[in-house]
């Protein structure tokens, strides 16, 4: 989706087609605490793009944080014992760091 455009519509679609690849490659699903859980926070399946707007990064900022606390049910922490899992998921992090960064680039 970003290969044509740069605005906030094809980076709507280019999230949307990014958190399906996830899903469909890595069987991962919102609450595994895995970058899915970051990234679906924000995400609603419609057509207006406006959901990516700050109240979608705050919400995958808090997604992210909220990993801390999940049981790991997919990515590398699912190898872990769950005593040992004591920070939040790093992908979910990421994630939230570079949605915020491209929606305050848009703006």
């Amino acid at each position: 989706p970003l290969l044509t455009a740069s605005d906030l519509p094809a980076w709507a679609d280019a999230v949307r087609a990014g958190i399906e690849a996830m899903q469909r490659y890595g069987g991962a699903a919102p609450g595994d605490r895995t970058m899915v859980s970051a990234s679906h926070r924000g995400y609603q399946s419609q057509p207006d793009p406006s959901w990516l707007f700050p109240p979608s990064w705050q919400s995958a900022e808090a997604a992210a944080e909220a990993t801390r606390t999940m049981e790991a049910g997919a990515g590398r922490a699912s190898y872990i014992s769950s005593a040992q899992l004591q920070q939040p998921d790093p992908g979910a992090v990421a994630v939230a760091a570079v949605l915020r960064a491209v929606l305050e680039g848009l703006q």
